[in-house]
């Protein structure tokens, strides 16, 4: 295209200080912030997969980047190679509700959902809206009345916890292809690609691909699907239960409470 390397610059970063605009993300990136909202999007769920309460499916994916030149070592993930860890959560049109691009690759998917404003919200609801709407979340993050998990060690086939664990990762299984389409549409995030940025650019080239992803999914911008990136890997969590237990009687209170309530929805509609 004859562009020089200094305008392409100029360019990119016009462009993702536009797109990084709080006013343009909370416009594009919405996830409920009243139960009004709550209610409709669970209605929604309930109408797509017929499980009660979900409100969102919650994951974590990694973006690479070159190596750091301040605190590299925080920024090699488990798989050993530079990155962020980005949370998400979408909905049933795979359209991003919320994420969070600020953690370095080695930090733990439970610990940035501790850390977000999601968790604070729906952690402090009434006690009677406590239980009533939760995100799906693999075994990498902690059982909590709002945030269900799969049965482990793996059930009995043939019992309700074992069909509810199959029919919650069919479920699931709309984050991955969230995650693939993302990267299908801004094949920039691939792992194989390696954004050549500092982290925090890093950070506004996510959030810039998440606004007009959602953009897309939006206007029904169709995309050639390939199925390379749509089977995006698995974070290899499923045996890293996060009970966090002795952590404090309140947190302990939460587990027993989020197993009555996954106790429930597997024994009445499994």
């Amino acid at each position: 295209m004859a562009i020089g390397q200094p305008s392409v610059s100029r360019v990119l970063h016009e462009v993702l200080d536009a797109l990084n605009q709080p006013a343009v993300v909370n416009r594009f990136c919405h996830y409920p912030t009243t139960i009004e909202e709550l209610r409709n999007l669970r209605e929604s769920f309930f109408e797509e997969t017929g499980v009660p309460g979900i409100t969102g499916i919650i994951d974590c994916t990694h973006i690479a980047l070159t190596t750091p030149v301040e605190n590299e070592h925080i920024y090699v993930n488990r798989k050993n190679f530079h990155s962020l860890n980005v949370q998400m959560i979408c909905d049933k049109q795979m359209k991003i509700l919320n994420f969070n691009a600020r953690y370095p690759g080695s930090t733990h998917d439970a610990f940035i959902w501790r850390n977000s404003r999601i968790e604070e919200f729906l952690s402090t609801m009434p006690d009677n809206q406590l239980g009533t709407f939760y995100l799906l979340a693999d075994s990498g993050y902690p059982l909590r009345p709002w945030l269900m998990n799969p049965y482990l060690p793996e059930p009995a086939p043939g019992t309700p916890e074992a069909r509810f664990n199959e029919r919650m990762t069919q479920i699931r299984v709309l984050i991955e292809r969230c995650f693939g389409l993302l990267k299908n549409r801004f094949r920039c995030l691939l792992k194989d690609r390696v954004l050549h940025y500092a982290p925090i650019t890093v950070a506004q080239i996510v959030t810039a691909c998440t606004v007009l992803h959602n953009i897309c999914v939006e206007n029904n911008i169709p995309l050639i699907e390939d199925e390379d990136f749509f089977n995006e890997e698995l974070d290899g969590y499923e045996n890293a239960v996060v009970e966090e237990f002795g952590r404090n009687v309140l947190n302990n209170n939460f587990v027993q409470r989020g197993r009555e309530i996954r106790n429930f929805l597997a024994r009445t509609y499994f």
